[in-house]
């Protein structure tokens, strides 16, 4: 059956499957609007963020200290199966500038010397720093 349609001038010829193929499109487009739901940059789960992303994550709720999260960034980069596994990631990073702020920790006394003997023990295992604290 075919079935012509005026519309504003405009015609077009509708044959019997192309208006079932129609009408499934607007099904099929009308369920994925409903179904999808929107994200937001603060939705992101924990499984889609970097090893970096989840220790300054941590970070940054209080839940681990900057000595932690300089340990556990050390840990990320020279000796990851000492990284806590909820800090383990399989998502890809770039660990320049992470590689540039541990260097720099290792060489600041203040911030070495301010470790706890524990923390600052084990970072200067992993980064063998110059920097001597008396």
């Amino acid at each position: 059956m075919i079935k012509i349609f005026q519309h504003r001038k405009l015609f077009f010829v509708m044959t019997s499957k192309s208006a079932i193929f129609l009408f499934l499109i607007i099904i099929v487009l009308f369920g994925c609007a409903q179904s999808g739901t929107s994200t937001t940059p603060t939705e992101v789960s924990d499984q889609e963020l970097s090893t970096p992303a989840l220790i300054d994550q941590a970070s940054a709720r209080g839940e681990i200290t900057d000595e932690q999260r300089l340990l556990y960034l050390a840990y990320a980069v020279f000796e990851h199966e000492s990284l806590p596994i909820r800090f383990r990631s399989n998502v890809g990073w770039r660990g320049t500038s992470i590689l540039e702020e541990l260097e720099e920790a290792a060489n600041s006394q203040s911030v070495l010397c301010s470790m706890s003997p524990d923390v600052r023990s084990e970072f200067q295992r992993l980064l063998k720093p110059d920097t001597i604290c008396e």
